[in-house]
């Protein structure tokens, strides 16, 4: 079935979802998302400054600007967030409800104005990596098998995308 395009919003911010079919695995719960995006930052935190206390869970706000995702292999979703200022692509674990890989794809957002309707997130052919596309411009990738990361910072709307063929491999289709 072809992948289509579907906005949604919650509590006034817009989520959009790439859906092959109507099935509900391929949705991801925006809060349990959040929360284990919430978690994976603590933890990383801890891993600089290990005496860092952190709010409870229950006692941290629920927010972010937008997220758009894509559902890969198994319970992997390739995940887009904006959080106010800066824009992350994940690798998150539906099931296991955890952040696995991220990349940082910009800061700044503020004066980029990025939107939901401006991005794209996809996996490569074989599912081994996962990407996100901003104004039809490859702007990251993750590879989830190699654990590693490429982007180009996209630091204006004529930043270049990603050009490495190496990284591009399996993303052939999107240019087809």
């Amino acid at each position: 079935m072809k992948s289509t395009k579907t906005t949604y919003s919650f509590f006034g911010h817009v989520m959009i979802q790439n859906v092959g079919s109507l099935f509900f695995d391929k949705y991801i719960d925006r809060e349990q998302f959040i929360r284990a995006r919430q978690r994976f930052w603590k933890e990383k935190a801890k891993e600089y400054e290990p005496d860092v206390r952190s709010r409870p869970e229950n006692e941290t706000a629920i927010e972010t600007t937008f997220i758009v995702f894509h559902k890969g292999p198994d319970a992997l979703f390739a995940v887009f967030e904006e959080d106010d200022d800066t824009g992350y692509l994940y690798v998150f674990d539906a099931v296991a409800q955890k952040v696995l890989q991220y990349l940082q794809i910009y800061d700044r957002a503020g004066d980029l104005n990025v939107t939901p309707e401006d991005v794209r997130v996809v996996w490569s052919e074989d599912g081994k990596k996962c990407g996100v596309l901003i104004w039809n411009k490859m702007r990251g990738i993750i590879d989830r098998v190699r654990k590693e990361e490429g982007r180009v910072k996209l630091e204006s709307r004529d930043s270049p995308g990603v050009g490495d063929q190496e990284w591009l491999k399996g993303f052939e289709y999107l240019y087809s």
